[in-house]
């Protein structure tokens, strides 16, 4: 069972979702304002935050902002929005996934079951210096990568990069926040550096590895583990 915050101004969607999610066997803390969704996330620290994108007063993107500030908690953006700009935004806002509306209920569950998991693994990968996955080992340490046991050679930055996608699998990430947290503020290159790191990460490793680089079109990429079971 996961305590998730429901943040929705519109009552009829908010009291169907709090029923499903409730259904499901999760908690819902519920509020249909940003400035109470902050002082929930507080009070309670939820596994999970549902949040709408426009709310009144604060709006989502605001709360998705400041609550980045101090947690890595995961958010699902809640949209009437479906332009690309807009899923760029949220991503870089912080958020770890959207769905837009209207959605239907299979998807969200799906969509909550999907973060919890991965929220879950995160916390369990995150702190270790050795990162296995079946034949792959990445050794945050060393900076060594192995695939079957033979090392795969890698530039700075393509290590870089590939251990931020292993830290966040299954997060989708906008070519500027990639560009942001591995190549830092102070870079004024394009973002096509991006797809280039990508397509280089990939030619190295082919199909021999348990993930894969997504791309995520007119957002960016994301890495989907396909470990074997």
């Amino acid at each position: 069972m996961a305590q998730i915050l429901l943040v929705e101004d519109d009552t009829n969607l908010a009291d169907t979702l709090e029923f499903n999610i409730t259904r499901w066997g999760h908690e819902v803390i519920r509020t249909n304002n940003g400035a109470k969704a902050l002082e929930l996330f507080e009070r309670y620290q939820p596994d999970l935050i549902l949040l709408d994108l426009l709310l009144p007063g604060l709006s989502g993107m605001e709360v998705c902002t400041k609550i980045r500030k101090s947690s890595t908690v995961p958010i699902i953006m809640l949209t009437a929005r479906d332009s690309e700009t807009d899923k760029v935004r949220g991503l870089e806002a912080g958020a770890d996934d959207y769905i837009t509306k209207p959605f239907s209920i299979k998807e969200l569950q799906a969509r909550i079951n999907s973060v919890l998991r991965r929220s879950r693994l995160n916390k369990s990968v995150e702190p270790a210096s050795l990162i296995k996955l079946d034949n792959f080992e990445m050794d945050r340490i060393a900076r060594k990568v192995k695939v079957d046991g033979a090392e795969i050679k890698l530039t700075q930055k393509e290590f870089d990069l590939l251990e931020l996608f292993l830290l966040n699998p299954g997060k989708a990430f906008s070519r500027y926040e990639l560009l942001e947290r591995v190549w830092g503020n102070a870079y004024a290159g394009e973002s096509k550096t991006v797809d280039v790191h990508i397509r280089w990460l990939r030619s190295k490793f082919g199909n021999k590895t348990p993930f894969s680089i997504v791309t995520l079109r007119g957002i960016g990429y994301r890495l989907d583990l396909e470990l074997k079971k």
